[in-house]
């Protein structure tokens, strides 16, 4: 039995969904990991752990597609026609909202990074 089956999204992009990845006691196939009751506190923190940052990397991947469709129009006009009419203070606006998302990125790229306990602790890295 498992304590832990969690239905993974598309956050899982570098898994297809057919494949069948075993790490010990752990394993994920068809986008489900199943990590046993009895398994080791250390695994399933990893575990966790990854789960966390992929739905904390998919946000931000989120926000930065939804910028790049909004925006997809400005070289495509471009391509078409020359030229592209956007006043100074729209302009000015579009790119503070590009570094806005940029910001929060680099603001919080620490929760990407590997925890000092998983660097300590080799048997879960």
């Amino acid at each position: 039995t498992t304590d832990a089956i969690l239905s993974s999204s598309n956050n899982m992009n570098n898994i297809s969904s057919n494949s069948m990845i075993s790490m010990g006691p752990i394993s994920i196939a068809n986008d489900v990991i199943s990590v046993p009751e009895n398994g080791p506190v250390k695994s399933r923190l990893a575990v966790s752990f990854a789960i966390a940052q992929s739905a904390v990397l998919a946000v931000f991947e989120a926000r930065i597609e939804r910028k790049i469709e909004e925006y997809k129009y400005i070289p495509e006009t471009l391509a078409k026609n020359g030229k592209v009419k956007l006043s100074p203070k729209q302009l000015g606006t579009m790119i503070g909202e590009v570094f806005v998302i940029r910001h929060d990125v680099n603001l919080h790229s620490e929760i990407l990074d590997k925890p000092d306990y998983f660097w300590k602790e080799n048997e879960v890295e």
